[in-house]
């Protein structure tokens, strides 16, 4: 299972022509098990912000998934290697087990 407090980062790129100022997403799918939380952390390209200085929890230990804004104000930009960051806290009682977890990330107006 999951580590508590375990971190996993990656990088990500986004890349959009709208006049309209976007947002980016995250949504948790499939059935989370009890006991996991999650955190979610996107760097900012140019000219956006994020939603919160902290990192955004889209997963509480009961299970309760809920999308989170993590990055507004996002203009017409071309950004890549831009740092995303994931981290787990497992209660004692946790039995995550095999259940898949998946984070979607989508840009929206």
């Amino acid at each position: 299972g999951p580590e508590s407090g375990g971190a996993v980062t990656g990088t990500y790129s986004v890349v959009t022509n709208r006049p309209a100022a976007q947002s980016i997403v995250v949504s948790v799918e499939g059935t989370p098990p009890e006991g996991l939380a999650l955190y979610v952390d996107l760097e900012s390209p140019t000219g956006a912000q994020k939603a919160r200085e902290a990192s955004l929890q889209v997963l509480t230990p009961d299970g309760t998934a809920t999308p989170r804004t993590v990055v507004t104000g996002i203009g017409q930009v071309s950004a890549t290697d831009l740092t995303v960051s994931v981290r787990t806290e497992v209660r004692v009682a946790a039995a995550p087990g095999d259940a898949a977890v998946r984070l979607s990330f989508e840009l929206v107006e």
